[in-house]
């Protein structure tokens, strides 16, 4: 059976800390396929920490790079 691909890279290249966000999350996979989701930008209050998601993949942001 074959091994599903995974996430291996992700860019945001419109994400914005703000809650509620939509933006564009393009994700290459292992099998080299890109994908490209509209994503949302969710604030957790509780730990303090912000996620992209996008349904298919999901993300935390821990530091944004220019």
């Amino acid at each position: 059976m074959k091994e599903p691909a995974l996430p291996v890279k992700v860019d945001i290249p419109d994400y914005q800390a703000i809650h509620n966000h939509f933006c564009t999350m393009n994700v290459e996979f292992s099998d080299g396929s890109l994908k490209s989701l509209i994503a949302r930008v969710i604030y957790n209050k509780l730990t303090k920490e912000w996620t992209v998601d996008g349904m298919e993949v999901a993300v935390r942001v821990e530091d944004t790079v220019d």
